[in-house]
C-alpha cells in the first residue's frame, strides 16, 4: 500500500505506512527507504536524514529480509549524503544570495565516503563529492577524484559534467586557457554523443519499437556505434527497468507453454480466455516497459543537453571576463579562490606526496590531489 500510495504522489499517506512497518519485518529496510526518499519529495531533510540513518544501523545490527544488505547500505549512505549536500546550499529567498553550512557538507562528504570501491556506487559518490570538494574550497581534492573518474579502469564511466566542473575549477583560479581547454574537451567528446543520441531516438516511432530496441541493446544486438554503446546500456540497466523485462520475459514463456498444450485445452474456451489473457497482458506490458524504456532515454538527452546549457554559461563568462566585465559575484569568487589554501595539495602524516608519472595504480584511485595556482590578479 505504502508504494502504490508513493507511486500515486500521496507522499504524506505513504509515509504514513511506511513508518506502520515493524522493525521486525523483513520489509523494514525497504519501508524506511521508501519513507527517506517521500520526505525527499516533500522537501524535508531531518526526518529523510532520520529513515536513512535508521537503515544504516538496522544493517549494522544485523537486520534480517534484505536481499542485498550492503547495496542497501550503500545507497542509505549515498541519500544520505545528498540530503546534507542538498541541505548544505541555502539561498536567501529575498536576496537570492547563497550560503554554504561547512557543517552539513562535511556530512555529505563523511557520508559519500562510507561507500567503498568495490560498490556499484562508488563512482557516482566519487563525482558527487567533487562538487562538495568545490563548494568547500577543496579544490585540489575536487580535481583528484576528476582525475580517478577519468583513469582507464573505468573507460565506460559517463560524467560529462565532469570537465564542466573542471571548467568552473580552471575559471574561478583565473586560469582561462585551462577552462577553455576544458570546453573545447566537452564539445570534441559530446556534440557527436548528442547527435547520435538524438538521431537514435528519432528511430523509433512507439513503445513497441523501443522495447524491441532495449532487447537488442541487452543482447548485445544493436547498431550503436562505440560512442554511444555504454552509455545507452547503462542508462537502459536499472533494476525497475530489468523487472519490467523479466515480467515480459515470463508471459512470453507462459504463452509459449500454453501454446504446446494439447489442441482440445488452447482449443476450448477455458483455454482460449486464458491465452486472450496472457496476450493482453504482455501487450499492455511491453508498452509499458518500452515507455519506460524511452523516458530514461530521453533523460539522458535532457541532461546532456542541460549540460551544454551550462557550457555556454561559461563560455559567456570567460568572454565577460576577457572583456573585463565579470559580474561581482564571480568577483568575489575568484577573490576567494585566491585567498583559499584549497589550491594546495596538503596530506596528512599517513599519506605521502608521489608525483603522477601518466601511470595509473588502482590503490591510487580515489586519493589523487591535483594542485591548482590562482593566477587571479595577475
Amino acid at each position: 500500500m505504502g508504494r502504490h500510495k508513493y507511486n500515486q504522489g500521496e507522499f504524506e499517506e505513504a509515509i504514513r505506512l511506511f513508518q506502520g512497518v515493524d522493525r521486525q519485518s523483513d520489509h523494514y529496510v525497504y519501508g524506511r527507504f521508501f519513507e527517506g526518499i517521500a520526505h525527499v519529495r516533500t522537501r524535508r531533510a531531518q526526518p529523510a536524514i532520520q529513515a536513512f540513518r535508521a537503515i544504516i544501523e538496522a544493517i549494522d545490527e544485523g537486520v534480517t529480509g534484505v536481499e542485498d544488505t550492503q547495496r542497501m547500505d550503500d545507497l542509505a549512505w549515498l541519500s544520505l549524503a545528498r540530503v546534507y549536500y542538498t541541505a548544505a546550499n541555502r539561498t536567501d529567498a529575498e536576496t537570492g544570495d547563497r550560503t554554504i553550512d561547512g557543517t552539513l557538507l562535511g556530512n555529505a562528504v563523511v557520508a559519500w565516503n562510507n561507500i567503498g570501491t568495490g560498490s556499484e556506487y562508488w563512482l557516482d559518490a566519487l563525482f558527487e563529492e567533487s562538487w562538495a570538494f568545490f563548494l568547500a574550497d577543496e579544490y585540489s581534492r575536487a580535481m583528484g577524484n576528476i582525475h580517478t573518474l577519468f583513469s582507464p579502469y573505468f573507460e565506460d564511466a559517463y560524467y560529462p559534467e565532469a570537465l564542466v566542473l573542471k571548467a568552473v575549477i580552471f575559471f574561478s583560479a583565473c586560469q582561462v586557457e585551462n577552462a577553455e581547454a576544458m570546453i573545447a574537451q566537452f564539445h570534441e567528446r559530446y556534440d557527436p554523443v548528442q547527435a547520435e543520441l538524438t538521431s537514435t531516438l528519432a528511430q523509433f516511432e512507439d513503445n513497441q519499437q523501443f522495447f524491441e530496441f532495449l532487447q537488442r541493446v541487452r543482447s548485445g544486438d544493436a547498431n550503436l556505434s562505440p560512442r554511444i554503446r555504454g552509455v545507452v546500456s547503462s542508462a537502459l540497466s536499472d533494476r525497475t527497468l530489468l523487472r519490467h523485462l523479466e515480467y515480459v520475459r515470463l508471459l512470453e514463456a507462459e504463452e509459449a507453454r500454453l501454446n504446446q498444450a494439447p489442441d482440445e485445452f488452447k482449443n476450448s474456451s477455458l483455454g482460449s480466455r486464458i491465452l486472450q489473457d496472457i496476450f493482453v497482458a504482455k501487450s499492455f506490458a511491453i508498452d509499458q516497459t518500452g515507455d519506460l524504456a524511452r523516458g530514461r532515454y530521453n533523460r539522458l538527452i535532457d541532461e546532456l543537453n542541460e549540460l551544454m546549457n551550462q557550457v555556454d554559461t561559461v563560455e559567456l563568462e570567460i568572454a565577460t571576463f576577457q572583456r573585463g566585465q565579470l559580474s561581482q559575484e564571480m568577483q568575489q569568487q575568484q577573490t576567494e579562490v585566491a585567498r583559499s589554501g584549497g589550491l594546495d595539495v596538503e596530506v596528512d602524516e599517513e599519506h605521502q606526496i608521489w608525483p603522477f608519472d601518466g601511470e595509473y595504480w588502482r590503490d591510487e584511485l580515489g586519493f589523487y590531489r591535483q594542485q591548482v595556482s590562482s593566477q587571479c590578479g595577475r
